[in-house]
Order: structure tokens, then C-alpha cells, then sequence
């Protein structure tokens, strides 16, 4: 038996799932969909990121879900495929890389609209709203 060792053990779509499923599995579709954006978009601009998807969501502090302490790490290491929760998210990614969709208006930035208080980041004034989708909302920087 030969192991291609170039092979990626876990594809980038799979460490992006996971995010979108730590980041918003109590929100419907669309919720998904906007997680989705921001993940594609860092990656994109290479903001706060290498450019690929696991450098993106792995880049330390950005998506909660990966910080050490958080249960959403143990909670998505446990999904199954035919979880109706991941069904959902993989949907989710699809639509935002093969539609590339723009719900979020290219948003860089986002967080829950029960965090109190809001991100320094977010008062900076330097950002901008682009949408309000479920239970977050998102931000890009001002032109």
C-alpha cells in the first residue's frame, strides 16, 4: 500500500464545516451561510490568514470555537455526517463557495449581538455594518 504523504488528512471544506458548525449550528440556513462568507472572504484577502482555510480558522483567537477552552471544539470533533446540524453547514459552505454568495456584503469581521460588551473593534468606528443575520452581526472595514 502506498500513503500519498502530500494528502491533506482533514480537506480544507472539513475544517470549514466544523467552523460554521462551532460558530453558528443554532442558527438556520442563512446564519450558516454568513459564517460561511467570513471564512471564505479572511481566506480570500488573506486576512488574519495564509490564504488557505485551515490557516484561516486556525489563526489563534478568530473563530471562538478553536480557542483552547471552548466546548465547540469537543462538540464538532463528535458530529456525524448524517447530523442534521452538519448536513446543514456543508450545505452552507457549498452555496457560499459555488454561488458566491454576498449576504454579508464581503464582511471581514462579526460577532454575537449578546456579547456585552461589543468588541473594541467593533466601537472603533473604523468598521462598518453590512448585515444583521440571525444572532450576529458583520462588519468590513469603512471605505
Amino acid at each position: 500500500m502506498t500513503i500519498d504523504c502530500d494528502t491533506q488528512l482533514t480537506p480544507d471544506w472539513i475544517w470549514a464545516v466544523m467552523t460554521i458548525l462551532q460558530e453558528a449550528r443554532n442558527q438556520n440556513l442563512d446564519g450558516m451561510i454568513a459564517v460561511a462568507e467570513v471564512i471564505r472572504n479572511r481566506a480570500q484577502a488573506k486576512f488574519f490568514s495564509d490564504g488557505t482555510i485551515i490557516g484561516t480558522v486556525l489563526n489563534p483567537y478568530q473563530f471562538s470555537g478553536w480557542n483552547t477552552k471552548d466546548p465547540n471544539r469537543l462538540i464538532c470533533g463528535k458530529l456525524t455526517y448524517d447530523n442534521p446540524m452538519t448536513q446543514q453547514a456543508m450545505k452552507a459552505w457549498r452555496l457560499a463557495i459555488m454561488n458566491n454568495t454576498e449576504m454579508t456584503s464581503g464582511a471581514l469581521y462579526y460577532h454575537t449581538k449578546q456579547m456585552s460588551p461589543f468588541p473594541d473593534w467593533a466601537k472603533s468606528g473604523k468598521l462598518a455594518v453590512t448585515a444583521t443575520i440571525g444572532d450576529h452581526i458583520f462588519y468590513k472595514d469603512k471605505v
